[in-house]
């Protein structure tokens, strides 16, 4: 896999903790930790039969677009909006905010993370909601 399309997955680290959080693990992309280097592999689910426990799904930015909520209710039940966007540094900024206009002036943000790749951001985002009790299950 190029350089540039491991923008397109997460990384090592943050998949394998996506994993341990019940992320569906049926992604076209993946991890093998079984090389001497890590390696993200395009793969079928049967091809990691050899070594299933050194494997875990690379989620792309489309599957974690898919797997955050665009809106959601806080535990007060304020509704929330996703805003995703990359600033002129380069800087992925993910958050979830109260208002659908975007009066950021006004508007009250939650959850604010950063990354410097797209999946990675939406990523840690999903984490957080997880670990936090904010995904609704199925």
């Amino acid at each position: 896999m190029d350089i540039k399309d491991q923008w397109q997955v997460c990384s090592l680290e943050l998949s394998m903790r996506l994993k341990e959080l019940g992320f569906p693990q049926k992604s076209l992309w993946y991890w093998d930790a079984h090389y001497e280097e890590p390696a993200i592999v395009l793969g079928k689910r049967e091809d990691q039969k050899y070594h299933p426990e050194s494997v875990c799904s690379a989620p792309s930015v489309a599957e974690l677009g898919i797997a955050l909520p665009n809106n959601l209710k806080d535990k007060k039940g304020n509704s929330l909006w996703l805003t995703l966007t990359r600033r002129p540094d380069g800087v992925w900024f993910i958050w979830y905010d109260t208002t659908l206009e975007r009066d950021i002036v006004n508007g009250i943000f939650y959850y604010r993370l950063t990354a410097n790749t797209e999946a990675e951001a939406r990523g840690l985002m999903w984490e957080y909601l997880k670990k936090n009790g904010l995904l609704k299950e199925g």
